[in-house]
């Protein structure tokens, strides 16, 4: 009686492996799931690409950027004017070190002797060094709002770069073909700019270091602009 039971057994475990086998011939048929799009958060914040600057009436409705800009540009006015005090200083000292010399001479003293005594003159020459700081300092109070606008207007480029080099790593990462750059977009051309007439310069007094003014640019396009450049608040009727 127990050996006649043996076929039915055998018969039994033989097709529980055949079930077996055949789910796990099925379960490798199936697709792989295809790979998360690396680009996915990069095409949707910004579908039209890398974007463009930034311009002025974008710049103008972020307070804490107008705001910043004011300050910056009423520091500028105030290293321009400490660095003109210093030039007039240096002006003043030497005349009137001239007119000393020359009324113990007796006559107007020569140009190389004066040059020679205030060489050694350490006032004066304290002087001379306070006039170039403060120049250095106007250049670089002047750099310094001219970089703030432009890191501003490159904000959302900077934005988009730091992303699109995210996406390309995980691409890389995920064994994918890195996507290609698209070309640039050309920034619209700028107004053309009129030739500035050159404003009379009065004379400084003899000996005087000329104050290197900064160089010239284009005018302002609007009030914002013109605010950025001088740092002087414009009322809202542009006046």
């Amino acid at each position: 009686m127990r050996s006649a039971c043996f076929p039915d057994a055998a018969r039994r475990v033989a097709a529980c492996a055949l079930l077996a086998v055949g789910a796990l011939i099925l379960q490798g048929c199936g697709e792989d799931p295809a790979p998360a799009d690396p680009y996915a958060e990069l095409d949707a914040r910004y579908p039209a690409g890398r974007p463009g600057l930034v311009d002025a009436q974008t710049r103008a409705k972020d307070a804490a950027y107008v705001s910043e800009i004011r300050r910056l540009g009423q520091a500028r006015i105030a290293a321009d004017q400490a660095a003109q005090k210093a030039e007039e200083a240096v002006a003043r000292f030497r005349a009137d070190y001239a007119k000393s010399v020359s009324k113990r001479l007796g006559k107007e003293a020569p140009k190389d002797y004066l040059e020679a005594a205030l060489s050694h003159h350490a006032h004066f020459q304290a002087l001379l060094k306070a006039a170039e700081e403060a120049r250095a300092a106007a250049a670089q109070a002047q750099e310094t709002v001219a970089q703030a606008i432009r890191d501003k207007q490159n904000a959302e480029r900077r934005a988009y770069d730091e992303l699109r080099a995210e996406a390309d790593r995980r691409a890389v990462a995920a064994g994918l073909k890195v996507r290609a750059a698209l070309p640039e977009k050309p920034e619209p051309p700028a107004a053309p700019e009129e030739p500035a007439q050159a404003a009379a310069q009065p004379a400084l007094p003899e000996g005087a270091i000329p104050f290197k003014q900064p160089e010239a640019k284009a005018a302002p396009a609007n009030a914002q602009e013109l605010s950025e450049a001088t740092g002087i608040p414009v009322a809202p009727n542009g006046r």
